[in-house]
This record gives C-alpha cells, structure tokens and sequence, in this order.
C-alpha cells in the first residue's frame, strides 16, 4: 500500500506528476482505461465503440467517422475528430453541413463543440448562444490553433 501526504508547499508540478501517477497506477490496475485518463488538455475518449452519446448516432447517420474525442472546459466543450464524407468548405455541401451541425448542437444538449477535421487540415468550431439561439460556424485553419496554443 502506497501513502501519499499533501504538503501546502507542494508546487503546481509536483500536483500534476502525482495525478499522472496515480492515473497511471489505475490503469496499471484496471481501475480505469488509457482512454479515461485525462491527458493535461482534457479528457480523451478514444475507444469509440464503447462510447455511449445521442451524438455517436447523428455522426453514423451522416457518414461521419469519428475517431477520437477529446473533452475540454470540464467535459462541457468536446472536440471530435472526425473524417468527413464531403468537404465542409465547399458551397455545394453548405445545407448538408449546417443540417449537420445543428442535429450534432441538439443531440449535445446546446453545448459548443468543435469538430477536428485532419483531412481539410481545419477545425469547425460550433457555438450557440443561449440568448440569442443563434449558431455560429468558425472554421479554423490547424495551423492557426497550433500556433495560437503554442
């Protein structure tokens, strides 16, 4: 059995490489799965068969196929990777994806989302302002997000 004591003086990093161990000794144990342990973005959901969400079924139903999801903002913002059957940047694909949207929007409870698209090198960002009950559609080229995180 292993103890661990908290000590105030404690700093920020040693916080963190104790949560990574523990979560690693979970794993180890078979408490949990790599795939539930938070990655220090958020957590990341990667066996996509045992993920149970209304937004799984929509993704199906239009030939979406997802990947990965990782959830942010306290599992209040999920981005998910996904490859697209069309290209979402065409005019002559606007009804499907806005369609699209607006069925993933619904089946997430109106919460934001993002979706990471690695083909067209983009994320669509979809956000829905409560007050107005308005979408909005940003998308966002990678190489944008990976410098702006940087």
């Amino acid at each position: 059995m292993m103890m661990f004591f908290y000590n105030s003086n404690s700093t920020k990093k040693n916080l963190k490489w104790l949560a990574n161990y523990i979560a690693a000794m979970a794993i180890c144990l078979g408490i949990m799965t790599s795939a539930q342990a938070k990655s220090p973005e958020g957590e990341v959901i990667t066996d996509i068969a045992a993920w149970k969400h209304p937004v799984k079924e929509i993704l199906i139903n239009n030939k979406v196929k997802l990947t990965k999801i990782l959830l942010l903002d306290n599992k209040k913002y999920p981005v998910f990777y996904v490859k697209l059957p069309y290209d979402p940047q065409s005019s002559e694909t606007n009804s499907y994806f806005y369609q699209l949207y607006a069925e993933i929007l619904e089946a997430n409870a109106w919460w934001s989302y993002a979706l990471h698209v690695e083909q067209d090198q983009i994320q669509i960002e979809i956000n829905w302002d409560k007050a107005k009950k308005e979408m909005t559609v940003n998308i966002v080229p990678l190489q944008e997000l990976n410098t702006n995180n940087k």
